[in-house]
C-alpha cells in the first residue's frame, strides 16, 4: 500500500495523525483514574485504524483476497497433477 502513495498524500497522512495524537495527549494528561487512561488508550487506538481511507483498505482487501485464490488455484493444480 505505502509504495503506490505519492510523497503528497504521505505528507497529509502524518499531518492528520499528528493532528490526533496532540489532543489526545493533553486528554490523557487531565485524567487522572488508570482505569479512565486505558478507556482513553482504546478509544486513541480505534481512532487511528479507522482514520485510514476506506477506498485504500478495501483496495488491499481486494488484492489479497484475488492473491489467496490465486494461491489455493495453484495448490489445486498441483494437488490434482500429483494424485
Amino acid at each position: 500500500m505505502a509504495k503506490k502513495r505519492t510523497k503528497k498524500d504521505r505528507l497529509q497522512s502524518e499531518l492528520r495523525r499528528q493532528k490526533k495524537v496532540l489532543p489526545l495527549k493533553q486528554e490523557i494528561k487531565q485524567v487522572s483514574k488508570p482505569i479512565e487512561k486505558e478507556v482513553k488508550q482504546e478509544v486513541s487506538y480505534l481512532k487511528e485504524i479507522f482514520a485510514y481511507d476506506p477506498q485504500l483498505i478495501i483496495k488491499d482487501l481486494r488484492k489479497t483476497f484475488l492473491v489467496f485464490i490465486f494461491i489455493l488455484l495453484v495448490l489445486l493444480t498441483v494437488a490434482l497433477l500429483y494424485t
